[in-house]
């Protein structure tokens, strides 16, 4: 069966109450990846899972880079439930981050990619969210949110005042160099555009109007 690979970033990990954690769950852990030390022997910089059941597998390094190796989107999401519960990082903050360039399970967007885009041997990919918009009674002030991983839709307040949702699109085109050579792919530049849609969203939502 095909294997697909998905790269995720988790706050850096506590490397021993991680497998601590994984083996108490029953999961087979294994240790290994890195350089050879002198005498040899493994470093055992990474953490790697075994889930022989739903054929797939899960390294975990000690700098908190994930990657899950899986068959199918239902076997993904219970690779990320048996990560959610193993994981366990030393700010005790379980922050899970795609690392690009489509996360199957964020239903948040709906995305679309065209072959030989205009003609051309370019790709063309996108991305459609809906951005829905509040208004702050005692400020005056719009506020933005988009919606989770999940798909919800989350008021950011019991006294905002609903007003509507407009939906964004993301378009991005495969780039190549002068020679016909590929320097980044559409899917990885429209993943950018969306981490930075969401780091606005989060950190930046307020609009004062005038």
């Amino acid at each position: 069966m095909k294997k697909y690979l998905l790269r995720y970033r988790v706050n850096p990990i506590d490397y021993e109450a991680t497998i601590k954690k994984a083996r108490e769950l029953g999961v087979k852990v294994e240790l290994g990846g890195g350089r050879p030390t002198k005498s040899g022997e493994s470093p055992n910089a990474q953490i790697i899972l075994n889930l022989r059941d739903l054929d797939s597998k899960i390294s975990i390094s000690h700098t908190g880079r994930v990657e899950i190796y899986y068959p199918s989107r239902p076997n993904l999401e219970k690779c990320v439930r048996i990560l959610e519960q193993c994981c366990l990082p030393k700010d005790g903050k379980l922050d899970i981050q795609c690392e690009g360039p489509i996360d199957p399970l964020d239903l948040a967007f709906e995305y679309t990619v065209k072959e030989n885009w205009k003609g051309t041997e370019l790709r063309c990919a996108e991305a459609k969210v809906g951005v829905y918009q509040w208004l702050d009674p005692d400020t005056g002030e719009f506020i933005f949110v988009l919606p989770n991983k999940m798909g919800r839709v989350i008021c950011p307040g019991a006294n905002y005042i609903y007003q509507g949702c407009c939906p964004v699109r993301i378009v991005t085109v495969d780039e190549d160099d002068e020679h016909g050579n590929r320097i980044v792919t559409a899917e990885r530049l429209m993943w950018k555009m969306l981490k930075e849609l969401r780091r606005i969203a989060k950190e930046h939502p307020r609009l004062k109007i005038e």
